[in-house]
């Protein structure tokens, strides 16, 4: 039951395949539909600002819900089954932008909100059998998702788009099967503070909570300054000479790098603390952003995405373990989706908005620069924060060597 091939490893994996693989075939793919319906680019930025709206409040709203019932796996299936039934409706009402945008907030608050829920359910597993490894499970979403975004583009242009509805409905079906395959794998690991007071319990809770707190804003402002790299990238490399095609084969280049990383993510956890991965992460966020400044070539640009193995690649498994070790009693799902909504689903907003204001007022390149800057700030406040809270934590490693010894 050890090995990497086990009914855990091929259970969450394939969750993982075909959940990426169906969000790919909706969310990447959807500006293009609804600019082939010839809708403008202020309609398409509010069906795609009711995304990130509705994944801000979906995200810490499910988080919580799945830890006060106790239960990740029916709130999956329900979520994924919904939105899958939803999204068959774009089609039917295709010419009103209002409706779309109510059905883009509703798939949002769902299907969108379900990444780290997955991710969640996934580590309280391995709290208890740690022969299921989350960097090879998640892995295998970003397999799915890149070889998804290489082949899903050529089918659109040869059968139309409204097959991506169907598909999207049919890889989602696929992964609510896995669910199931699953099991009732519930219930939530909490960590044990024996011969502990309350009055120390309240002040660990506290110190850990401050943890918290340091962490959303050092990520937050991380993801603000790459979020608008990564909307405005387009962009930069239309400048450059780049076409559509050169930008799916970034798209792919970026999701691929991701896999190798997240596959020996339990070696690094394993060797490596936590908190220094993620710092790491924060470093190579930093440089990525200053050398899509000073790549001169589209080549270049498209290699530059390769960076997102060592920035977000490693960013996310640590960042993952790093929330299961602070995170209270119970409350694993909640600061988790928390932590998501507010890095990732603020920073896209700060991120889209401010980028654009900076590039009217001062161009692509200051823009660039003043996102650059903004990561830095993310990373130096996390240094401190690991800094302050000089209490020893345990990290990954180290639990998962006293869960074999029980």
């Amino acid at each position: 039951m050890n090995k990497i091939i086990n009914k855990e490893n091929i259970g969450f994996g394939g969750l993982q395949w075909f959940f990426w693989s169906g969000y790919c075939t909706f969310f990447a793919f959807l500006v293009l539909y609804l600019k082939s319906k010839g809708y403008n680019e202020i309609q398409i930025g509010m069906a795609m600002s009711a995304i990130s709206v509705a994944s801000i409040v979906g995200q810490p709203f499910w988080g919580n819900y799945c830890d006060r019932r106790k239960t990740i796996r029916n709130v999956l299936i329900m979520c994924l089954i919904l939105s899958g039934l939803v999204a068959l409706l774009i089609p039917v009402f295709y010419k009103s932008i209002y409706i779309i945008v109510l059905i883009c907030l509703f798939i949002s608050f769902t299907e969108n909100s379900m990444p780290t829920i997955i991710d969640s359910w996934t580590v309280d597993i391995a709290n208890r059998k740690p022969w299921l490894d989350y960097g090879l499970t998640r892995g295998m979403g970003s397999l799915g998702y890149a070889l998804t975004a290489a082949v899903f583009g050529f089918m659109l242009d040869k059968f139309g788009y409204n097959m991506m509805f169907i598909t999207h409905f049919f890889l989602i079906l696929i992964s609510v099967g896995f669910c199931f395959f699953n099991g009732k794998n519930e219930g939530v690991i909490t960590r044990e503070c024996s011969n502990t007071t309350k009055i120390e319990k309240s002040k660990f809770e506290i110190k850990e909570s401050g943890r918290f707190i340091y962490f959303l804003i050092s990520s937050t402002l991380v993801f603000t300054g790459m979020r608008a790299v990564a909307t405005f990238f387009p962009l930069l490399l239309n400048q450059k000479g780049g076409t559509n095609a050169d930008f799916g084969i970034a798209l792919f280049v970026m999701a691929l790098s991701e896999v190798p990383v997240l596959f020996l993510s339990r070696r690094l956890l394993l060797k490596y603390k936590d908190t220094a991965l993620i710092i790491i992460s924060m470093v190579f966020f930093v440089v990525r952003i200053i050398l899509h400044i000073i790549v001169p070539s589209v080549t270049g640009l498209i290699l530059v995405q390769a960076m997102q193995a060592v920035s977000f690649g490693l960013f996310l498994p640590a960042s993952v373990y790093y929330i299961k070790i602070i995170a209270p009693k119970g409350l694993n799902s909640t600061y988790l989706s928390i932590a998501t909504s507010c890095y990732y689903g603020v920073g896209s907003i700060l991120g889209s908005f401010f980028g654009g204001i900076f590039i009217d007022l001062f161009g692509i390149y200051q823009m660039f620069w003043i996102s650059a800057g903004c990561a830095f700030c993310g990373l130096l406040i996390f240094v401190f924060s690991t800094s302050h809270y000089n209490k020893e934590i345990d990290g990954f490693g180290k639990q998962l060597v006293l869960l074999k010894n029980k």
